[in-house]
This record gives C-alpha cells, structure tokens and sequence, in this order.
C-alpha cells in the first residue's frame, strides 16, 4: 500500500469532526499535496490527543451544559464543577474568558445546520473568531444565500 493510499484511508475513515480540525492544521494541505504521512499523522495524533482537545472553548460549553442529576450526586457534581471552573480559569484573565465565553456562546447559539460549513470551519479552529466577526461572516452568507 503506497503512501497516498495510506493517507486517503486514514481521511475517509476518520470522524468528521476530527478530520476538520486537521484540517484546520497549519502546513496540512502541503502536507497532503505531498504525501507526508508523517507530518499527517503527527497533527491527527495533535488533534486526538494532544493540544486543542481541551480549548477555553469546550471547558465553557461543558460548564454550560453541566447539570446535577439526582440530590444524591450533588458531591460529584461539586468536585466536577469545581475542575472545570479552575480548568476555565486557567486559560487568561476574566475579560480573556468572559470574552472567549460569548465567542462560545454565540457560536452555539446560532443556527448549527444552516451555518453547518462555516461553523465546522469555526470549531476546528485553536482560536475562534470574536462573534462580531462570526456575525459579519454569517451575514454575508445569509446575503449570498438569499440572492440565490
């Protein structure tokens, strides 16, 4: 089995939320345009299981989503809230996480199916845009959507 036929099998059968933050990867595209199986494997595994598995981004919709589900879990549910609120913490000061939050909270907050490509785009990224930016980005699709 070649290279490339390596590399297609990997990509097509890999989850696809996965494969968007490859390919989100800086130097992917040359990679792949050069059959570097190495550097491919190197940002799945970077994907997986390395850096961008835990992102301000994801600890807020975690914390946003958490909820007690009997009386009798409520020390768990504590320990639980606590880690995740010093895993927030951890990620810059209050305006650099309050402002990550509402990136956060737009970004899921808006539309998933209709916005789907930019969206995808969005969440493979390290760093999501400001929502005034993701705004201005999903007005215009909206625009060239309507034009149609």
């Amino acid at each position: 089995m070649s290279k490339y036929e390596i590399i297609s099998k990997l990509l097509t059968l890999m989850d696809a939320d996965v494969r968007a933050r490859i390919d989100a990867q800086p130097g992917f595209h040359d990679s792949l345009a050069s059959s570097n199986l190495a550097a491919i494997w190197q940002m799945t595994e970077n994907v997986c299981v390395g850096r961008g598995t835990s992102t301000v981004y994801h600890v807020a919709i975690k914390l946003w989503d958490m909820k007690q589900d009997t009386p009798e879990s409520f020390p768990a549910y504590l320990n639980d809230w606590r880690e995740t609120v010093r895993q927030l913490r951890s990620f810059g000061t209050a305006e650099q996480i309050l402002d990550a939050m509402l990136n956060t909270k737009f970004a899921v907050s808006v539309h998933q199916k209709y916005f789907k490509e930019i969206l995808t785009r969005v969440y493979a990224q390290d760093v999501w845009p400001a929502y005034e930016d993701l705004a201005a980005q999903l007005n215009t699709c909206t625009r060239s959507t309507r034009r149609r």
